[in-house]
């Protein structure tokens, strides 16, 4: 898993500093769409590649959290260029690593999720670091 999180870590990076670069001359929301769509293409090639052609069987439950992620992805994905277009790319960076402290409270009350001392005091260091 430390193999995975440190990629993640060096591909988001190399997000920052390619979107920052492009937003110089274009429009956000175009920056937005445009990095979106070629994100979900390659997903979508990454997944026939490895798994083959998806069964496409989602039941009504299940294919609402599906809708309401990806509306909320898409407007993360907006307001983060449009905070890379305005700001710097570093005041971007910390804050949206804030987002971890979100997340670690809203699964332990919404999911229910088992927490511990050890992750508390993670994002406590999370929210003081930024």
């Amino acid at each position: 898993m430390d193999s995975i999180s440190s990629c993640v870590g060096i591909f988001h990076g190399r997000c920052h500093d390619f979107l920052k670069v492009s937003l110089r001359s274009a429009d956000p929301l175009f920056v937005a769409g445009i990095q979106t769509t070629i994100a979900t293409l390659f997903i979508i090639m990454a997944y026939v590649s490895v798994r083959g052609l998806p069964n496409f069987r989602f039941d009504t439950p299940g294919l609402y959290p599906i809708i309401f992620s990806g509306i909320a992805s898409g407007l993360s994905w907006i307001f983060f260029v449009f905070g890379l277009r305005y700001g710097s790319a570093t005041q971007v960076a910390v804050l949206e690593r804030v987002n971890i402290v979100f997340i670690v409270v809203m699964c332990m009350t919404i999911l229910g999720e088992c927490w511990s001392v050890r992750y508390l005091i993670g994002a406590l260091l999370v929210a003081i670091g930024a």
